[in-house]
């Protein structure tokens, strides 16, 4: 068991840390936080043959077709149900958070 000071292991982590990944305990002592012991954690599998390999298309049978007029605008009773307190189709009106806005919702872009 080694014991490094803080100090000496911000000027040299790479010393500390390759220790510690071939195993030997190491421990970085401070006098404010104390001691703490540095583990090499287990890596994860990276090859990635454990999951099947992705083919497009794969659901195509799969799915089957929407029903006629799934795609087609909601009628004024639909928009009822889903919107009771407002009764009717708002157009330039948006929901934000739990308030109706007149204002566009911000669309963030990289």
């Amino acid at each position: 068991m080694e014991q490094v000071t803080l100090a000496e292991a911000k000027e040299h982590l790479d010393d500390p840390m390759q220790r510690a990944a071939r195993g030997e305990d190491v421990r970085i002592a401070d006098v404010k936080l104390g001691t703490v012991r540095l583990t090499p954690v287990l890596q994860r599998d990276t090859s990635h043959q454990s999951r099947p390999k992705r083919i497009p298309g794969r659901w195509k049978d799969r799915l089957s077709e929407p029903p006629p007029g799934f795609f087609d605008p909601l009628s004024e009773d639909e928009i009822k149900y889903w919107r009771p307190c407002c009764g009717k189709a708002n157009p330039g009106r948006y929901l934000q958070g739990r308030r109706w806005t007149s204002q566009s919702p911000t669309i963030f872009r990289p």
